[in-house]
Order: C-alpha cells, then structure tokens, then sequence
C-alpha cells in the first residue's frame, strides 16, 4: 500500500467551510445535496497534498484546472480563502498529518490607472514550500520558492467542467514517454467494438490523442468523440497514471451503459493500492460503482438486485469489501461539515436498502 493513501481531511477553512472528512483505501463515493462542500473537500485535499507531495510547479496546474472548471478560475482562486486564514490538512495511513496554511491579502496595483486590486494569495506547506500567487484584472502570476520540486506525480484530478485544450494529450504523452506499456491497459468497449488510445499527428502536424479500434479502422481523433467517452477514457488513464483519483461527479455525460463500463474498470483496479475519491449527485451511478464492488464482471443499476447480491457476497467476504469501498454522506450547515461514513457490506446494503441514501444528510440535521 502507498504510503500516501489519504484517511482524512479537515477542511480548515477552505471556501469557509470547517469540518474532518474520513476516507477508507479503495473507493469512495462523497454524497450529498447541491452546495454541501463536496467539491470543497476535493479542494481542500488538492492543496493539502500537492503542496506536501508533488511537484508543485506541476500540481498547481491541476488546481487551475479545478479553479477553471468553476467558471472564472481568477474569481474562484481569490475565494479560496474566506474572511480568516485557512489551514486544510491531510492525514495519511502512516499516521503523519500535514497541512499547508493559505492566507490572502488586498493590495493596489501600483502605476496602472483604473485596475483597482489585486488578491494575492499565499500558501505555506509544512515541507518549506512556498507559493504566492497574484491574481489582478491583467491576469495571473504564480511565485514558487522553497522545496517544492522533489517528489513525482502522484495525484490525478478531474473536474466536472470543460477542461483546457491539451489536458489529454499531456497525460497520455506523459506515459507515452515513462510507461507505454499502460496504454494497452487503457481500453473502452462500446457495443461490438473495443477502442484504445494513443498519440498520432494531426493536420495541422501536432500530436493529438487518438482513438483507435483493436484491428482495422480509421483512427478518430479524442476530441471528436463525445464527451462523455472522453472522461471515461481520461478517468482510466487516472487510475493507471496516479495512486489516488479524485473525480467531481463522476455520473457527468456518461450513459449507464459507459457507467457500468467504468464501474467494471475501477473494480478490477481496486485489488492494487489505488484510492479513488469521487463525488456523485447520481443513485444509479453509485449503485453501478457499488454493484460492480462485488461482482465487476456484470454491474447492475437495479438496487434489489444489488441488495440480494450484498446479502449473499457479504458471508464470505464481509472483511474484503471493508477494505476497498465507503460512502460519505455529508450535510453542511453555518459552514460547518459533518460526514457520515458507512464501509464495505454495511455501505452497499445501504446503499441498496434504504429509500434514498443521497437524502440522508438529513438525518444529521
């Protein structure tokens, strides 16, 4: 198991929220109503960790992208930080707890008529890694010092929203150059046909990511496919790629069919040491993810059916679904977040069971 699983996260005051999340190795599905804080959680562990483990140069542009997918990444980034100084923190299996302090700052943009202010927010990790960035009306300036370049890639995000040009096409040349033998583990069915990726050139002389289907046909280029192919493909090349997945809504633009797909992928990746975080607004979607814990060869959207199969499965294996699944279901209140953890069978019968388990938050009001 990676040293660097995550077991909780206490927001500290990201987007003014406060409150401990706790996560199980394996998958985890977050839920809970509109504007509870889930994407905030995913936050406040991004910065937690990117600042302590990564690359920072190389993590802070995963934080843009999440900032980008808000909306307005300049409006999103100065919101960060609330009234009062912030401090999300990790803890991790090995029991170390690291945290990173964000403050944020107003100054006038000194010479320039007319621009008003500028947000600088600072961030502090505990490995001596510090970042300011600038966020004024003429863009964005991010300043790095310290020891921030000595660990390798190992956390993968995906927004809900529209990602920026070449976001694809960076990962896959990534283990294109590292591990190219992953790509033939990065495979979709649809229908009849099985498809992988791969870099190719376009006409424009460029490399593009490409589809391509096992034997004959024409290669599709990535980014005329629809949208939803698009982020089950990006999401299996996260959890080839990373150690821990984080995936804002997982059920975004994806067909059932494409789910149970996926459910089927991450099921079978999950015997490793893999840590999947995802949010989901969906009961169908987390039912397939929960059905395809237990039998990853046929997952199902059907919750009766589901319900049987945890009542026999659970028997046996009651330990091993333990290990690699939990729901979290979370209720916000004057800013505060509470979560309510259910893990392996007891999370699936649940899941299964009760009348509508995204509606549970209301049982901690």
């Amino acid at each position: 198991m990676s040293a660097n699983h995550v077991v909780s996260v206490n927001l500290g005051g990201v987007r003014g929220l406060e409150g401990e999340v706790r996560f199980s190795n394996g998958l985890n599905i977050i839920l809970g109503p509109n504007n509870s804080g889930k994407t905030s959680i995913l936050e406040a562990l991004m910065i937690s960790y990117i600042m302590n483990f990564e690359n920072v140069g190389v993590g802070l542009q995963k934080i843009m992208v999440q900032q980008a997918a808000r909306g307005s990444m300049k409006h999103a980034l100065a919101d960060i930080v609330g009234d009062k100084q912030a401090k999300p923190c990790i803890t991790l299996n090995d029991k170390r707890r690291v945290c990173v302090s964000l403050s944020k700052e107003y100054k006038l943009v000194p010479g320039v008529s007319g621009l008003g202010e500028a947000v600088t927010l600072v961030f502090r990790s505990d490995s001596s890694c510090n970042v300011k960035i600038d966020i004024s009306k003429t863009g964005i300036k991010v300043d790095i010092k310290g020891k921030c370049n000595e660990k390798p890639q190992s956390l993968g995000y995906l927004p809900t929203g529209i990602l920026p040009y070449n976001f694809f096409d960076t990962l896959i040349g990534y283990i294109k150059r590292t591990d190219p033998g992953k790509l033939e583990d990065i495979v979709l069915e649809l229908g009849n046909d099985k498809y992988i990726v791969d870099l190719g050139i376009d006409p424009w002389q460029e490399a593009v990511v490409i589809m391509r289907k096992y034997g004959n046909g024409k290669p599709l280029t990535f980014y005329s496919i629809g949208r939803g192919v698009q982020r089950a493909f990006i999401i299996m090349t996260l959890l080839n790629l990373f150690d821990i997945s984080l995936i804002d809504e997982v059920e975004s633009a994806m067909h059932p069919e494409l789910l149970r797909y996926l459910g089927s992928y991450i099921a079978k990746r999950l015997k490793g040491d893999k840590q999947i975080i995802i949010t989901s607004q969906s009961l169908e979607a987390s039912t397939i993810l929960a059905s395809s814990i237990l039998d990853p060869s046929d997952p199902t959207a059907n919750r009766s059916i589901l319900l049987e199969r945890a009542r026999e499965k659970c028997i046996e294996k009651h330990e091993t679904y333990d290990n690699i699944f939990s729901i979290i279901i979370i209720t916000r209140k004057d800013n505060k977040i509470k979560s309510l953890v259910k893990k392996g069978c007891d999370a699936i019968i649940y899941l299964a069971g009760t009348r509508d388990p995204r509606l549970s938050y209301r049982l901690m009001e």
